[in-house]
């Protein structure tokens, strides 16, 4: 948790400070830059001249800790110094080579403050001071911010100042270092109810819809197995299923706002869809911010103790094998993407700690820290795997044969044959526990009146099956569900501005590299600085960074688990219909050339591409595919066959 600690009297020279610094930094696989040993030597000086000021004017180095690099649990932060006296906590942050006081820098040290209060159980009731550091400041300011005052000095004068309010201090409290260091991870109260606050009247409606009739049905669901598992110290694990736009995502979100007494159980929404958190994050963050009148900054820091990266939740408590998460209830979403042991494996190697489990194991396993209950709801929506490693809900199947103590409660979607095969739970029928509870209200059922009807997801499957009858059978009306067809962009964008009543966005595969030749660039999204997806979903139409300009797709990896009302796919040459042989080829683009993907599950993650990309809109699509021509990698015979095809299914050409 820390580089380098240690209590004053204890203190190891600068050299020495400098090379643990730098040992531990290679361990944690970061590069050690000319500017940060200059940070360090400049701490590590400042540090002894406290020392010493100390010890000429009282003897209390003994009991003054101080804390190098300290990473703060779960918020992927590192404090530059902390110091420790008693009921005291200086949160010190240097900006050794500026001059200036900026409030990007003040919000910075301020942010590292608050987050000690509100997630650091040993700075629970503690005094914390921040306290900004720079250059040539020569005079002691404070700055009133949003929540907290900082301090601001100049480094020269940082000693002096600590000085001031470790000799006025009146306080038989006891400086325990390690146990400080060691701290767990635990949001007090007040900022759970203030996350809580954040789900009323929010708008992530707008993001990630539904349109199922048993919603209510299925939260309750979830608050009947966490009250069993609590009252009889169980550990129970859901598996909740539903097509795109059923409202699997909300049905997490709904469950995670009704928990009772949640300061107390605790619980946490995780998403291995790193963009999906990032919106619902920023999509409630910004709505609270306006109802609440507090600053955007406050509003995201509080929604993130609901909703976190599932690699950053598994991380941390994998490489902290002693810490017990605070949270009883962990609702893990998309959890039929969950990485496969091979693919956990071969990626924790390559960050120095090798973990020999798939991630649903691992998962299942950090849960069993938790004292006396605890529940996992995962919510599953089949045949959108589109990373290496996801093999579906089988990873799952397998995890809870080994750990047998858990109580199953689910959908009957997942014990299925019929399903699509990464919605399967068992692989082998003989290994469904006989106390396993199935409950239909773990399904969501799509409402036929919803704007996204369930036919629409029947037709993409059937497109992508091959399934051609069946397609046209499936084929919503131009009345309940409009699909269009061209081969000419700037068509498609009119066709799209005229038919929308609500969100608009251009949608193309990651692997469609060549729709460049055509005009669409794609990954550009993701490439983006800043908050670009939050942006292109929450912004509106005078914003060019939103998706109303049509000019970034968002890609599979950006768009799943989200919903726009209108898209406008774009249809690449990475996955098409080849009439020669009345079958789909998926490719890949590799340096000049396209290369035929052959293997089973590459093939499959093509198909997905674009299920993904095709069930994104709620209330109607325009699909683009180019003419094409007689060149290598653009050849009218990579978008042919596939006009053709969508063609013949009765879509209507603009």
């Amino acid at each position: 948790m820390s580089w380098y600690s240690s209590f004053l009297d204890q203190l190891d020279n600068e050299n020495t400070i400098l090379e643990k610094l730098s040992a531990k930094a290679a361990g944690n696989g970061f590069s050690v830059s000319s500017e940060l040993i200059s940070s360090w030597k400049i701490t590590a000086r400042e540090v002894h001249r406290l020392k010493s000021l100390l010890d000429s004017s009282q003897n209390t180095s003994n009991e003054v800790g101080v804390v190098f690099e300290y990473e703060i649990a779960r918020r992927s932060k590192r404090i530059d110094l902390v110091i420790l006296y008693k009921s005291l906590v200086f949160c010190v942050e240097f900006k050794t080579g500026q001059e200036d006081i900026s409030l990007q820098n003040l919000r910075q040290v301020e942010e590292y403050a608050l987050d000690l209060r509100d997630f650091h159980l040993k700075s629970k009731e503690k005094i914390i001071i921040p306290i900004l550091a720079t250059g040539l400041q020569t005079s002691r300011t404070t700055v009133k911010l949003d929540s907290l005052k900082v301090n601001t000095v100049g480094i020269n004068n940082l000693s002096e100042s600590i000085i001031d309010s470790v000799i006025s201090l009146n306080s038989d409290d006891k400086t325990n270092l390690q146990d400080w260091i060691n701290s767990p991870y635990k949001p007090t109260p007040n900022i759970i109810e203030a996350a809580k606050s954040l789900y009323i009247n929010n708008t992530v409606a707008d993001i990630a819809n539904y349109g199922s009739v048993n919603l209510t049905q299925t939260v309750d669901e979830v608050q009947r197995v966490i009250e069993v598992s609590k009252k009889e110290n169980l550990r129970s694990i859901i598996f909740i299923t539903g097509v795109p736009g059923s409202g699997k995502t909300l049905a997490g979100l709904e469950a995670l706002h009704k928990i009772r007494n949640l300061e107390n159980e605790g619980a946490v929404f995780v998403s291995g869809n790193g963009p999906l958190v990032e919106i619902l994050r920023e999509a409630i963050a910004i709505n609270q911010s306006e109802l609440q009148k507090i600053s955007i900054t406050e509003a995201r820091r509080q929604m993130s103790t609901l909703i976190d990266h599932a690699y950053k939740w598994r991380n941390y408590y994998l490489n902290n094998t002693k810490e017990i998460p605070p949270e009883h209830i962990l609702l893990f979403d998309e959890a039929q993407r969950a990485w496969t042991k091979d693919r956990l494996t071969s990626w924790s190697s390559r960050q120095g700690e090798r973990v020999e489990m798939s991630e649903p194991e691992a998962f299942l396993k950090i849960m069993e820290r938790v004292s006396d209950w605890s529940v996992v709801v995962c919510l599953v929506g089949g045949g959108q795997e589109i990373n290496t490693g996801e093999e579906g809900l089988s990873e799952w199947g397998e995890a809870l044969e080994q750990l047998t103590i858990w109580k199953i409660n689910t959908s009957p979607k997942v014990l299925d044959e019929t399903e699509n095969q990464s919605m399967q739970l068992y692989e082998n029928k003989k290994s469904i526990p006989k106390d396993i509870n199935i409950s239909n209200n773990l399904h969501l059922e799509m409402n036929v009146r919803s704007p996204r009807a369930e036919k629409l997801n029947n037709f993409v499957d059937s497109i992508l099956q091959n399934n051609i009858e069946q397609a046209k059978i499936n084929l919503p009306s131009k009345f309940e569900y409009p699909i269009y067809l061209t081969r000419d962009l700037k068509e498609a964008k009119d066709t799209l501005r005229q038919i929308s009543s609500g969100r608009y966005g251009l949608l193309a595969s990651s692997q469609a590299r060549r729709l460049r030749a055509f005009g669409v660039e794609t990954n550009l999204l993701r490439s983006e600085s800043g908050n670009a997806q939050p942006n292109w979903f929450l912004k509106d139409e005078n914003d060019i960074r939103s998706s109303y300009s049509l000019e970034i797709p968002a890609t599979e990896y950006d768009c799943q688990g989200l919903e726009i009302d209108y898209g406008l796919v774009a249809w690449g040459g990475d996955t098409y219909f080849d009439e020669s042989t009345g079958n789909w080829v998926v490719r890949k683009f590799k340096g000049t050339k396209w290369q035929l993907m052959r293997s089973e599950i590459d093939f499959q993650y093509g198909l997905n591409r674009y299920r993904v990309l095709l069930t994104r809109s709620r209330k109607g699509m325009v699909i683009f595919v180019p003419k094409g021509d007689n060149k290598q990698t653009t050849n009218k015979e990579f978008y042919d066959g596939t006009f053709n095809l969508l063609k013949s299914l009765g879509l209507e050409i603009v």
